[in-house]
Order: structure tokens, then sequence, then C-alpha cells
């Protein structure tokens, strides 16, 4: 296991509201933005990953957009927006969807079609229609998923898709915070490189990337999972011009509450029930590690 230490501490800035930026409800409308999410987008990466064919999902959401709107303000992880980190989720988002070849670039859509609207304005406009969105959830396990009315369907093809990460041959390599560090037991890895838990994009990205491709070396096809905040996006995007032929699953926070017990996102269900759901795909002694 890989670990770069930094100095870096949590700000206590305010969390910036779109309000406040001056944002209206009807500023980026447009009736032609495309309402369709990728259908069964869990089941198919679970393919993907089975099938060991390349693509990427990311997560463009609330943080990241107003990062890209402003540069100013920060997440609710207490995240810095900064100019340097806008200029690179703007970069990144357009280089993922008109330089990537493959056509498996899936991006998580956020709940408000509007913000969809402001990324898709970013990349020109023969591929503006041709932006592959994806249920924001994807690796989320939400209280509806354990009230299924089809044996649980929707929980079941979840776990499923964690699991075809932790069975998978190709060699992983997770980029997190060390309170996430038991994702290594969760998808069977020891290749972690620990991040800061925030504000380490602007002074300590070059260092990561570096060290990411030290690691991987000549890796022909890496599998590449991210739990590293809204750098995450950019880092993806970066590492994929070298890896082009890589599977990059941005999970953020989808494994937290399983790999810390601590649930900082409101699930609405408790550890007790997120473990026994998660327990046959999990070490017998997954609580004592």
């Amino acid at each position: 296991m890989n670990n770069l230490v930094f100095n870096v501490k949590n700000n206590s800035e305010p969390t910036i509201m779109l309000s406040e930026l001056g944002y209206k409800g009807n500023q980026h409308t447009n009736t032609e933005i495309p309402t369709i999410i990728e259908q069964d987008i869990v089941k198919k990466i679970t393919d993907l990953i089975q099938t060991q064919t390349p693509f990427s999902f990311s997560k463009y959401g609330d943080g990241e957009y107003l990062c890209a709107l402003d540069g100013h303000g920060n997440n609710c992880d207490f995240d810095h927006y900064t100019p340097k980190l806008q200029h690179g989720l703007k970069t990144s988002f357009k280089y993922m969807i008109e330089e990537n070849k493959y056509h498996n670039t899936y991006i998580a859509a956020w709940h408000d079609k509007k913000i969809c609207h402001f990324w898709r304005s970013l990349v020109s406009d023969e591929f503006k229609d041709k932006i592959q969105w994806a249920d924001y959830h994807t690796f989320i396990v939400d209280v509806k998923d354990f009230n299924n009315s089809q044996n649980n369907s929707d929980l079941n093809d979840k776990i499923s898709l964690y699991k075809s990460i932790q069975d998978s041959t190709l060699n992983k390599y997770i980029i997190c915070n060390n309170t996430m560090n038991k994702m290594g037991l969760l998808f069977n890895t020891s290749n972690i490189l620990n991040i800061p838990y925030n504000n380490w994009f602007d002074f300590h990205f070059d260092a990561v990337l570096a060290t990411m491709k030290s690691k991987i070396g000549d890796d022909p096809q890496p599998m590449i999972i991210t739990s590293c905040g809204m750098s995450s996006k950019v880092l993806i995007a970066e590492l994929h011009k070298i890896y082009p032929n890589g599977l990059f699953l941005d999970v953020g926070s989808g494994p937290q509450f399983i790999c810390t017990k601590c649930d900082l996102r409101g699930r609405d269900y408790s550890y007790e029930t997120i473990y026994n759901a998660f327990k046959p795909i999990l070490p017998l002694d997954w609580d004592s590690k």
C-alpha cells in the first residue's frame, strides 16, 4: 500500500448554495435537454467489468457543477472550489466526451436536469446528444433498494456489481483517503494510494498522478477505482489519456457506509442493514478489520 502524506487541514468555510451564486431556476433550462438515463446501468457496468471491456463512469454532481460554474466556495466535504480545479473539471468533462474513442463513457447525472444542461453546454454541438447519462446512485445503495417489490432486485444487482469488481482478475488500483482503506478488502486489492480527505488538487495533483503512473507502469488494462472527491474526475481523464484500455470507476461515497460504519450522507438505514446485505461477499472477519 502506498501512502502519500500531506499536511492538509479541513476548512470550515460554509458551503456555497446555488442561489448565492446568482443561479436562477430557469437559467439553464432547455426543452431539448436529454431526459433519458441509460437503462439498466448497474447490470451494464457489471457486464463490462466481467467482460473486461474498457469503460468509464464519472460522477459530475452538484459540487462539481458549483466549482465549474464559479470556482469559489466549497462542497459538503469542505473541499475548496478553486480556479485551477474549475478549469480541470471543465477540460476533463470535455475530454471524456469528445476525445474518448470508446463509446462506453458514462456520466452520472445529478438529479437536476438544468445542471446536466450546463455540462452539455461545454461540449461541441456534434457531441451534445452523445453524452451517455447514468444514474448518479449507480454505486450508492439507497433505502429504496431495500424496498424493491421484486425480491430486492435493485439491491441484489448493486451487490452483484460490487462482487464483479471483487472477482475481477484485472489489476485494481484504488485512490482514496485513509478512512476508506477497507475498500481494499472489499474489492480484493492491496494497491491503494491514500490522498488527503480534501483540498489536495491545487498542490498535490501532479504528485498523485505521477505516483499512479509509476504504480500502474505498463499495465495494459488497469481497473482504476476512485473515491477522492471532485478531483477524481480530473484524475480519471488524465489517466485515461495514458491507459485508454482501462476501466475507470468513480465510486465516490458509494462504499463509505459499509467501509467506515459512518453514515455521512443520510442513507436512512443502519449499518447493520447494509452489513447484512453485503455479508455474502464480505470476509468473515470484516468487522474485526
